[in-house]
């Protein structure tokens, strides 16, 4: 029986949800990341409310329309990055 070996010539790397959906885990960070500034949410209230926007207009949004003491993006978002590497690693 021949083996007919094949070459990998493509490789897809997906970041919307199509072939790895990684939404929920964003999601997830992000509330936890928030949680100490007084910020609560559902996942799916969450994700119903801001839909396909940026985490830095994601903040922006809560920090107007929720008057919560949470800082700049600029700030947070080394804590939100390494909260997305450790959950994307555990799942």
């Amino acid at each position: 029986m021949a083996f007919n070996q094949r070459t990998i010539s493509h490789v897809f790397f997906d970041h919307d949800g199509t072939l790895v959906d990684t939404e929920h885990l964003a999601i997830e960070a992000m509330l936890e990341v928030l949680a100490p500034y007084g910020f609560s949410m559902s996942a799916d209230e969450y994700s119903q409310r801001f839909p396909g926007l940026i985490d830095r207009h994601i903040v922006e949004i809560i920090r107007r329309d929720m008057h919560l003491d949470i800082p700049e993006f600029d700030v947070i978002r080394d804590d939100l990055r390494r909260r997305h590497r450790i959950l994307f690693q555990e799942r």
